[in-house]
């Protein structure tokens, strides 16, 4: 799932903040608790006001998270 978010992220990056977080150690740890998250990989878009848009646990297929994504971008 790395290089597929590593892609998005280049692509995106002027317009979409990415934050990668270890969810087993520290900040990382009390943030998948927070946001109740059950397993890894886990996937959240946010959108510019903080509402949660997009959620999900394991695998996600490049054309589901990009469509989340570019949901949130500004458009051009």
């Amino acid at each position: 799932m790395r290089p597929i978010v590593d892609g998005l992220k280049e692509q995106f990056d002027a317009d979409i903040e990415f934050v990668y977080v270890n969810a087993g150690a520290g900040k990382g740890e009390a943030l998948f608790d927070h946001l109740s998250l059950s397993g890894h990989p886990a996937f959240v878009v946010f959108s510019a006001d903080h509402q949660e848009t997009f959620r999900a646990l394991g695998p996600v297929e490049e054309p589901v998270l990009r469509a989340a994504i570019e949901e949130q971008a500004p458009s051009s």
